[in-house]
């Protein structure tokens, strides 16, 4: 017998064999592991074009529903600025606006109103509510106190996809209008929280640093 076979006995052979197959099992197996890795990162965020969306048709199920509970909330006017499983992949999500003139300044736009809504196992509910004040189910966020005399300009909105520490998220940067044209304020950046399962502002500004608490009732301005 000639070769690597005859120069190996009954045990060496069985011995080589088993090797082999245990190299060829171990090698699938990580290619298995790295397919189903790539497919998890694929799928755990999905977000829809808004390009395929106008305001009577869409071309995706998702982004009909985003548009219709935008335009439930806030009115046949309402736009998507945003929508797909943004935060959670067994989660719809929608960030819907009414737009107002000048409509953008620079790369921002300029909105009236601004939601986001969830669709849970329960239904869809609104996560974030941005009009005069920025509000989740717990409470306010940016602010010391509630100003109710000063006009309402509306918000300029700028939408990114990772937070100040760099992590990978949706971002909704926010800034107070002062008047038509120009932001008053430093932009309040909103974020998803998994910890708490809600928006909250998310800041490296000022300690502490990362998330900050709601504001439940906030004093009035004098």
């Amino acid at each position: 017998m000639n070769g690597i076979a005859g120069g190996l006995g009954g045990k060496q052979m069985k011995d080589w064999g088993n090797a082999k197959f245990i190299r060829s099992t171990t090698v699938t197996i990580l290619l298995l592991t790295l397919l189903s890795t790539a497919a998890t990162c694929q799928t755990a965020v999905q977000e829809f074009r808004i390009s395929d969306l106008t305001r009577t048709t869409a071309s995706e199920p998702g982004l009909k529903e985003c548009l219709r509970e935008g335009q439930r909330i806030l009115g046949e006017n309402a736009e998507v600025l945003k929508c797909g499983f943004l935060n959670q992949a067994d989660v719809l999500e929608s960030v819907a606006a009414l737009k107002r003139p000048p409509f953008r300044v620079g790369d921002r736009s300029i909105v009236s109103r601004l939601v986001i809504l969830r669709k849970e196992p329960s239904g869809w509910r609104t996560a974030l509510n941005v009009s005069r004040e920025i509000q989740n189910g717990a409470g306010f966020l940016g602010i010391d106190y509630l100003d109710d005399a000063s006009p309402y300009w509306g918000y300029s909105v700028l939408i990114e996809n990772h937070r100040a520490d760099g992590k990978p998220a949706l971002v909704l940067s926010l800034a107070y209008m002062a008047n038509e044209n120009d932001m008053s304020e430093v932009p309040v950046d909103i974020t998803w929280n998994p910890a708490v399962h809600r928006y909250q502002e998310f800041s490296l500004n000022y300690e502490p640093f990362g998330f900050k608490p709601e504001i439940k009732n906030p004093p009035h301005k004098p």
